[in-house]
């Protein structure tokens, strides 16, 4: 193993476990007030598809903007657990992935199975992006 992989691995590691770590406080401290339903896949599609437009040019109104960047941070956060050899989650992350890639991915599994939209949103993402890029496939 190279020492660049090394240093990686550590760093995912790390980021996790401090993430993680944090957890226990989001509960006391976030007086924010998120949309209803976050668990359920369905939920997520409006603001992916708000990112998708945005990422196309669309300039949004602030409230569109903070339900983008919610789907914006749900797919960082995915791609960040995902990006070590091999791939934590089910799926394989390219280094020339890019976030809306995954976003898109998304929607259009979202678009062909409806009745994913009660089911919750790590299981319709997880299935999406094992079906697009299987972890059979890593070349990494």
């Amino acid at each position: 193993m190279t020492a660049p992989t090394r240093i990686r691995r550590r760093v995912v590691r790390l980021t996790t476990l401090s993430i993680v770590c944090t957890f226990p406080t989001w509960t006391t401290h976030s007086n924010t007030e998120a949309p209803p339903g976050l668990g359920r896949a369905g939920t997520w599609v409006v603001p992916c598809q708000l990112l998708d437009r945005q990422t196309r040019g669309e300039t949004l109104k602030s409230e569109e903007a903070q339900f983008a960047a919610l789907c914006q941070g749900a797919f960082s956060g995915i791609m960040a657990v995902n990006f070590i050899d091999p791939p934590y989650l089910p799926f394989c992350e390219r280094d020339n992935d890019r976030l809306i890639d995954y976003v898109r991915i998304f929607l259009a599994f979202m678009r062909g199975h409806p009745d994913y939209a009660t089911k919750h949103f790590g299981l319709a993402v997880v299935l999406s992006l094992s079906q697009a890029h299987p972890k059979e496939e890593c070349t990494r």
